[in-house]
């Protein structure tokens, strides 16, 4: 179990590293902007926040990933073309069912979507290795293809997604 001075901890190194490499003026800064009011408030900030989201099964997020479209493949698949920088050399793609997807706290949490992985060549023509990405609907339509955040896609079963490779 994390208490609050761990919480801190973490909070501090990871400024530290943002900020600069001298770990130990970083944290000599923080402690002293820092009050012990002030750790406390940074703890129950993480807690509540560490607890708004999932993308578990439950009801409410079956009913969620429910209203991904029937043709969720093909609109997933005409999107990641129009976004990819050689879609032709699309190869080894993969796809899951439905789902909720994690798309962070600014964006409203969680949203209906499926899971893409895909290998395909980058701007300097060399393959870039398996990549996933996060494919997320709104009303019928793909609004966005995001990397997938936490443990969004890992628990997912893959399919083959034929009509992705070689873009159809």
């Amino acid at each position: 179990m994390m208490f609050h001075s761990d919480i801190y901890n973490l909070a501090v190194n990871m400024e530290c590293n943002i900020l600069t490499r001298n770990e130990f003026q970083c944290r000599r800064f923080f402690e002293g902007l820092v009050s012990k009011s002030s750790k406390l408030l940074i703890f129950l900030s993480f807690a509540a926040l560490g607890g708004c989201e999932t993308t578990a099964s439950t009801p409410d997020n079956t009913a969620m990933a429910a209203r991904v479209p029937v043709d969720y493949r093909e609109k997933a698949s005409a999107y990641l073309r129009r976004t990819l920088k050689d879609p032709y050399s699309v190869r080894d793609a993969q796809i899951t069912e439905p789902a909720v997807i994690f798309v962070g706290l600014v964006n409203g949490g969680t949203a209906p979507g499926v899971c893409v992985q895909m290998n395909a060549k980058n701007s300097f023509g060399a393959y870039t290795g398996i990549q996933v990405t996060a494919v997320v609907f709104r009303d019928g339509q793909v609004i966005a293809a995001i990397p997938p955040v936490f443990d969004t896609c890992t628990k997912s079963t893959w399919l083959p997604f034929p009509e992705m490779n070689g873009a159809g």
